[in-house]
């Protein structure tokens, strides 16, 4: 992999909200969801016996950029999730229910919420991204971080996945899709990638007024294609 100079974004941190009994379903999703870029906080992995819970749960709901609720059945069993949602509240913060077997209830009940129920994780994150990448006050910083993801792509495979996580979303703006073209002509674990490089070929069909001619030039001679159309 070639180097590249584009500065490496911080990720978006991520509360998740539920009840203990949906541990390993709240495990599975945060490491789904962490492969994007992605910080996930759950107490019962990220909080040692030793420190203070409570301060530690305070803390993450303050610093978080996202809480994510997951409403199951056992959600509203849980003395503390009701709580947590109250702060996010109060704390004015992007609040994205998922919703599995309960809708938002209460003061997040006008909140639309995430349909989770009868999701594979991997379907399930890929309607998050969806979600996220569509929020205005994180719209920005979100497609910053994924493009700064792909550009550290260190293999096939993690240039496949986030080339998948791009045609997902497919809202950038003609700066980021240029510097999606920069990205995958600096680094030969994307131009090299059939896969990867052919998603991009994909969304650059599709935008190709929208971006440098030259820059779309020297991609296709990477990538051997003179266009890609679905």
């Amino acid at each position: 992999m070639q180097n590249n100079r584009r500065t490496k974004v911080g990720p978006l941190h991520i509360f998740l909200s539920y009840s203990t009994k949906d541990k390993k379903f709240a495990g599975e999703l945060k490491t789904s969801l962490e492969k994007y870029g992605m910080k996930l906080f759950l107490a019962h992995d990220d909080i040692s016996p030793t420190l203070k819970w409570q301060e530690v749960i305070l803390k993450n709901l303050r610093s978080c950029d996202i809480v994510i609720p997951i409403f199951t059945k056992n959600f509203h069993e849980s003395l503390w999730t009701d709580q947590e949602c109250g702060i996010a509240l109060g704390l004015k913060k992007v609040i994205l229910p998922l919703r599995c077997d309960l809708d938002p209830y209460g003061f997040i009940a006008h909140f639309q919420g995430q349909q989770g129920k009868g999701l594979n994780i991997e379907k399930l994150r890929e309607e998050i991204l969806r979600t996220l990448s569509t929020i205005k006050k994180l719209k920005g910083r979100f497609s910053k971080m994924i493009l700064s993801q792909f550009a550290a792509s260190e293999n096939f495979f993690q240039s496949i996945n986030l080339s998948k996580a791009i045609l997902i979303i497919d809202r950038f703006s003609a700066r980021d899709l240029n510097s999606l073209l920069r990205i995958a002509i600096a680094n030969n674990q994307i131009h090299n990638c059939v896969i990867a490089s052919g998603h991009l070929n994909r969304i650059m069909s599709a935008n190709e007024t929208r971006v440098n001619s030259l820059l779309l030039k020297k991609f296709r001679i990477l990538t051997g294609r003179k266009s890609y159309v679905y």
